[in-house]
């Protein structure tokens, strides 16, 4: 259960959060998200789930959510920004839990596009989807994968070695809802900048948290997969390697 008093009691918001839509069980919060849209739903709204039976990241993975521990929620914004920049809110949200965790004194690391690690290890994850017309990104759902409190036996056996939690990265249970506004008051500042144009201050500020910057590494981009020197991110959001001393951008796929 999540109380979403005690989420809107931490908000330093203006509009994001301030609206709370929660289900005790659903198949997707982005999902409902676009349901919500539809419904012309308010700039800044957060789905928040219980418990979420089909949570997909992306390039249709599955991300799993155990009941009553993490957190999986959506939030619904309007951002009308240019298509050109669309790349960066990925890297935007990124920056927001890296910046929340930091206040509760937990160190993570970035991975490109959209992962969040501690040590290595998969603590959260971001699926940003968005309505496009006119060339300006005129909807945004942005859906938050997080382990909170999860333990050891909570991770199915396939993923268990790869994945992590705050409980079990410092040992003791962390209440989400604060975690969660903490989030959400860090994404309202980044959102904000972006719609200021503050590109380089958005780029640095990831690239400062990325885990693999100016280490040599492997992206999978379809069926090829390209290996060189990370350096970074461009201002839309791609990644940057070099390859035989020449800079080769990369706008999806996986870092394996």
């Amino acid at each position: 259960m999540i109380f979403t008093q005690l989420i809107l009691a931490n908000l330093k918001t203006k509009y994001i959060g301030k609206t709370i839509e929660y289900y005790t069980k659903t198949e997707s919060t982005n999902n409902d998200a676009w349901e919500l849209c539809d419904e012309n739903g308010k700039d800044g709204t957060a789905i928040i789930a219980g418990l979420q039976s089909k949570g997909r990241g992306r390039q249709g993975k599955k991300w799993h959510s155990a009941p009553g521990k993490g957190l999986a929620f959506s939030v619904l914004i309007y951002p009308d920004i240019s298509t050109e920049n669309s790349g960066l809110f990925s890297i935007a949200v990124a920056i927001a839990i890296h910046k929340a965790l930091l206040q509760y004194e937990i160190e993570s690391q970035l991975k490109w596009p959209n992962d969040i690690l501690i040590e290595g290890k998969k603590l959260g994850g971001i699926l940003c989807e968005s309505r496009i017309s006119k060339n300006k990104v005129k909807a945004l759902v942005i859906g938050i994968g997080l382990n909170v409190n999860e333990s050891r036996d909570d991770f199915p056996p396939e993923i268990s070695a790869q994945s992590t939690s705050l409980f079990l990265r410092k040992g003791i249970p962390f209440q989400r809802e604060r975690i969660l506004a903490s989030i959400l008051n860090e994404l309202e500042i980044v959102i904000e900048a972006l719609k200021e144009n503050q590109i380089a201050s958005v780029m640095h500020d990831w690239e400062s948290a990325c885990g693999h910057l100016n280490k040599t590494i492997s992206i999978q981009e379809n069926d090829e997969v390209k290996t060189g020197i990370f350096s970074g991110i461009n201002a839309q959001g791609n990644a940057r390697l070099i390859i035989d001393g020449k800079i080769k951008t990369i706008s999806s796929g996986e870092l394996l």
